[in-house]
């Protein structure tokens, strides 16, 4: 069996002493790969849409439970922000509010991993508030 530009070409060959080939014909046949699906390529294709539309869903759902945080992030250390509304990215799921204790006595909101932000809790001169819920992170 050899493929040549989507076609299965398929040698016959025939046995002289049995006599001959099945219909009297010696010679090549040509057999399309897009015939119709048997029973297993249909259960296959079934399983395969099933797939896309579980997936799809899960996506779906994953999107609708997306995260809204409070942002305010100052151009420059110490100065001030106007606050607006973050939507986490998927990768971002906690919301954070953080002031320093020291100079340059800044703060700052915004989403953020939930893992760096209980890493940020651990530094003595930043005072942090870590949550997951929309619009939690106030002062």
């Amino acid at each position: 069996m050899m493929e040549q530009g989507g076609w299965f070409v398929f040698f016959q060959v025939c046995m002289l002493q049995s006599g001959g080939c099945a219909g009297g014909q010696a010679g090549v046949r040509l057999r399309s790969p897009w015939r119709k699906p048997g029973i297993k390529a249909s259960l296959q294709s079934r399983t395969m849409k099933l797939l896309v539309l579980t997936l799809t869903l899960a996506l779906l759902f994953i999107a609708g439970e997306t995260l809204d945080c409070r942002r305010c992030v100052p151009q420059r250390a110490g100065g001030t922000c106007q606050n607006t509304v973050e939507t986490c990215a998927p990768n971002k799921n906690a919301c954070i509010a953080a002031k320093f204790t020291r100079e340059p006595f800044g703060r700052f909101q915004r989403c953020i991993a939930l893992s760096d932000c209980k890493l940020l809790e651990m530094n003595a001169y930043i005072k942090v508030k870590c949550c997951t819920e929309d619009m939690c992170n106030t002062f």
